[in-house]
Parts: structure tokens; C-alpha cells; sequence
């Protein structure tokens, strides 16, 4: 089994391949691909992980203006392969084509398990704080001393502001990309978007960024909202 993170630009207005007159924007094509193309994932053993719309960017550019988070959870690769070699799956698929400006496609490997339900407070609006990182291109294994004590300290002051680890995932490949490689990414989940605001804002966390920088070669952190977690439709 592996997770596929997916990080996603919406067009304006959704663009067909054959050319059929739409006033749908890209993000309507792309919710039209989620009542098509996505329950035949499902049917072949796909299971959505985390879902979430990009609010900001806390770091500069030239980090790219995405505008979604999702990662699902398939079964192997090869179910994958045959999945979206279905023509019944193309035939949804359309929309999403339609309606998608860019993507990353980015396979990865969950190293911890996801928190319970119990473990995750309900919560009208959760926010979340995803970061992937670059330094060796070769996973966690070769992850520098002082980048894992970054990891340390922003995983503590996280939960000093009462973030729950939702997944630490270890790159494996890149899908779809930019030329860019790779190692890990993360999730942190908040029930109260103000928790999260007041994490950014902490002077603590500067400095901590300010040691990833020099400890990576490539790395940026998005802030989701409207964030729907495992298992499978639930919203904490």
C-alpha cells in the first residue's frame, strides 16, 4: 500500500480536450470528477486520507500558488496502474483533466498510524499545516542530524498549541512533478484555526524555519482549511 499526495491548481474556467462549451470553473469540473472518476477508485480499493483547501503559504515564493491538499491511501501500485487504465475511469477522469491547471502527484510511505477518532476533538472548522521538505533525495534515511531536531521542535511546538500529528510520510517517488525531488511531508491538524494562527505567530517558530533552511535544500509549508480527514468522509 502506498499514499499518493496530490497538490493541486484549479483553472478559472474548466478547458475540455474536446472542446465542449462549459461555464464550469475548475474547481466545479473537478468536483464533478469526484462523483465520476473517484468512486471507481473507491471501488478498487482507494481510500481517501486528507483532504483540504490552501488558504496561505508561509513561505516566499517561488512557492507555487496551490490551491488544494488531497492524499489518498491505494492499495499497491499495480491496482492503481489498472485503475486509471479503466476506460470507465477516463471517461470521469475528463473532468478532472478539465478542470486542473497543474499538479503534483507524489508517492509516499505513512510512517506513524493516523489518530483515532477519539483522539481528534470535534470541530466545526479545522484547519491544518502541511509541509513537504527536500535535503537528500533518498527518503528519511538520510535525513540530516539538524533537520530531524527542526522536526522535533516544531512536532512539540505544535502541540504546545494544541496541533495533532495527522501523518508523517516518507517520499518514495514523484508521480507527477517539476524536476524537484522529494523526501517527506507532513500534516498537523488544528480544531481551532486560531490555535494555528497563534503557531505562525510564534516567534519560536521563525527560528526553528530559520534552521530548516539551512538544513534543506527545498521546502514550504501551505495552511489548509475546510480539512476532512481518514477514515473515508469524516470531518472531525
Amino acid at each position: 500500500p502506498f499514499f499518493m499526495v496530490n497538490l493541486i491548481v484549479f483553472r478559472d474556467g474548466a478547458v475540455y480536450a474536446d472542446g465542449r462549451p462549459t461555464d464550469l470553473t475548475g474547481k466545479e469540473a473537478n468536483d464533478l470528477y469526484g462523483t465520476t472518476g473517484v468512486p471507481i477508485l473507491v471501488e478498487n480499493g482507494m481510500r481517501p486520507a486528507l483532504v483540504g483547501q490552501v488558504t496561505a503559504s508561509t513561505d516566499p515564493p517561488p512557492v507555487p500558488a496551490w490551491d488544494q491538499v488531497a492524499i489518498a491511501r491505494y492499495p499497491s501500485y499495480a491496482a492503481f496502474v489498472a485503475t486509471v487504465a479503466d476506460p470507465a475511469f477516463q471517461e470521469g477522469g475528463q473532468h478532472k483533466d478539465a478542470g486542473v491547471e497543474a499538479t503534483m502527484a507524489i508517492v509516499t510511505h505513512r510512517l506513524d498510524e493516523p489518530p483515532s477518532a477519539e483522539e481528534l476533538p470535534a470541530a466545526e472548522d479545522p484547519a491544518a499545516l502541511f509541509e513537504i521538505i527536500s535535503h537528500a533525495g533518498r527518503g528519511t534515511s538520510d535525513r540530516p542530524a539538524a533537520l530531524s531536531e527542526y522536526l522535533d521542535g516544531l512536532t512539540r511546538l505544535v502541540a504546545d498549541h494544541g496541533g495533532i500529528a495527522l501523518g508523517t510520510y516518507e517520499v518514495t517517488g514523484v508521480l507527477i512533478g517539476d524536476g524537484r525531488e522529494w523526501d517527506e511531508a507532513r500534516v498537523w491538524w488544528f480544531a481551532d484555526p486560531s490555535d494555528l494562527e497563534a503557531l505562525l505567530a510564534d516567534p519560536e517558530l521563525a527560528e526553528l524555519t530559520a534552521a530548516r533552511d539551512l538544513a534543506s535544500s527545498d521546502s514550504y509549508r501551505l495552511v489548509l482549511d475546510g480539512v476532512q480527514v481518514e477514515p473515508m468522509g469524516r470531518t472531525p
